[in-house]
């Protein structure tokens, strides 16, 4: 076990613009703006509240980017996010997404759970189902 790591830890967490081999039996993918927000980042508070299941989670933010650099396809690292984005999401059982969720819901009256706790309990409740889902069809 690696230093700092906690033994109740089964998730693994990708970060862009890396792909290691995964891990986790079910993947979830945190969508949303790639640059950091005030206040408690719902990414992070999210990731720890899926941290004892066996999951992979991809997580797009990016610690490295830098707001100069150039929103177009011929930029190198951008086009690098961007598919990264697209690959890590088509690979992914579950895609949790916050505005534009926020948007429809209120289109079509669907509640909206605004507070990270609600997410996360909401997040680990699907994931947990799927996992349940995953383990009947191999007996």
């Amino acid at each position: 076990m690696a230093d700092g790591e906690s033994p109740r830890r089964k998730a693994q967490v990708v970060v862009a613009p890396t792909r290691p081999p995964v891990t986790g039996q079910k993947t979830v993918f945190l969508a949303g703006t790639t640059s950091r927000t005030s206040g408690p980042e719902w990414r992070d508070i999210l990731t720890e509240a899926l941290s004892h299941l066996p999951v992979t989670i991809f997580n797009p933010l990016r610690h490295d980017w830098d707001s100069s650099w150039k929103e177009d396809i011929s930029f190198s690292p951008f086009r690098e996010q961007v598919e990264w984005e697209l690959d890590m999401q088509e690979q992914a059982d579950l895609v949790v997404k916050r505005g534009n969720v926020q948007i429809v819901s209120q289109r079509l009256g669907i509640d909206f759970l605004d507070a990270e706790e609600d997410l996360a309990g909401a997040v680990t409740t699907k994931i947990q189902r799927l996992l349940q889902e995953q383990a009947s069809d191999r007996t």
